[in-house]
């Protein structure tokens, strides 16, 4: 994301983590289509101990446009498990 709004707010998350003991390992990172046969993007990619999680952010003014939840869908989710593939990521923890 280049900026405004939604660039705001996932540096928000990214120092959020940070401060909670959180090693944040990538930010913004696409899924190559022909590669991995998804589309899409893991905003925040953190790990503490053994737990990597994988962040959407979502900062809105109103829920004008849906609920922030209502963008985690099926695909959204199989993205994250391809950053996990051998090569992506570091090897250290432990997808959960």
């Amino acid at each position: 994301m280049s900026g405004g709004l939604g660039a705001h707010g996932e540096q928000l998350a990214a120092a959020h983590l940070t401060e909670l003991g959180y090693r944040v390992l990538d930010r913004n990172w696409r899924a190559v289509p022909a590669r991995d046969g998804l589309r899409g993007e893991v905003d925040v990619v953190a790990e503490q101990g053994e737990w990597v999680v994988a962040v959407e952010v979502k900062t809105r003014s109103s829920v004008r446009y849906g609920h922030p939840f209502e963008s985690i869908t099926r695909a959204r989710r199989c993205v994250c498990t391809v950053w996990r593939r051998p090569g992506r990521g570091p090897t250290t923890a432990t997808p959960r």
